[in-house]
């Protein structure tokens, strides 16, 4: 029997158990999705060793801390020194990161965005924004990454340009927000050269983002979290069973 969920703080308004019953009920496997509010690695090391098995979808605050939870990881959790998911295998806990991809794909599914050749800029320098950068680079995009934290050159941001100026420059596509201002109701102080076509995406869902609103004002294109919820779902819930799952299947509505 499956034990699955979701793990972090706040997970109360996540949408993950609810994605993940579906895949267990389409692929007609025994088991149960919960959420576990939680800032321990305890308990995330409690719920994995139970009966049966077992896998957790990662949130905030825990993606960077769970790394020490793994006996073993993939390249990307490797890069952006986070995982986003992990699954207690044959008596050893493996972790993933498909934070990035999931964001790549679904942006380029819902926009028709292709990330190859996009001038893009990252704001933050977190597991969530290191996920994305890795994997924005490795789609062929040019990244730039704007956070006001102390930032050496990595493997994570290898190719990305580094700067602390919190600002959009004329020719960017895409600006996304993966601070933790959302969360914490918070606007982002951004200023702008307005470029022409922008994207803003805030990688937080279901609250309300100043972040975007603001973005909407300045007449840019929007999207939160929601998508990329739904397609890091999908190769996360295809890891852990082992099957290919469409993400309509999973609610995704296009």
């Amino acid at each position: 029997m499956w034990h699955v969920g979701v793990a972090g703080d706040p997970v109360a308004h996540s949408l993950s158990p609810t994605i993940q019953q579906r895949a267990l009920e389409h692929l007609g496997l025994e088991g149960d999705a919960t959420r576990l509010q939680t800032t321990s690695l305890v308990d995330l090391s409690s719920f994995l060793s139970g009966d049966g098995q077992r896998a957790l979808s990662i949130t905030t605050p825990l993606k960077e801390a769970a790394l020490a939870l793994c006996d073993d990881i993939d390249g990307p959790s490797r890069v952006a020194g986070a995982v986003n998911s992990v699954l207690h295998r044959g008596g050893k806990v493996v972790g993933r990161n498909v934070d990035g991809e999931g964001l790549v794909q679904a942006v380029e599914s819902v926009t028709g965005r292709d990330a190859a050749g996009a001038q893009v800029l990252v704001l933050g320098g977190g597991g969530a924004a290191r996920s994305s950068v890795a994997a924005l680079l490795a789609h062929g995009a040019e990244v730039t990454v704007a956070t006001r934290r102390p930032l050496e050159a990595s493997e994570w941001n290898q190719g990305a340009r580094l700067t602390t100026e919190m600002s959009v420059a004329a020719g960017i596509d895409w600006v996304i927000n993966a601070t933790s201002s959302t969360l914490k109701g918070e606007s982002v102080e951004l200023s702008s050269l307005d470029p022409d076509d922008a994207l803003a995406i805030d990688l937080t869902y279901g609250r309300t983002s100043l972040f975007l609103e603001e973005c909407a004002q300045k007449g840019w294109a929007t999207l939160d979290g929601l998508p990329m919820l739904y397609f890091q779902a999908k190769l996360q819930l295809e890891w852990w069973f082992d099957q290919e799952i469409d993400v309509k299947v999973l609610g995704w509505p296009s």
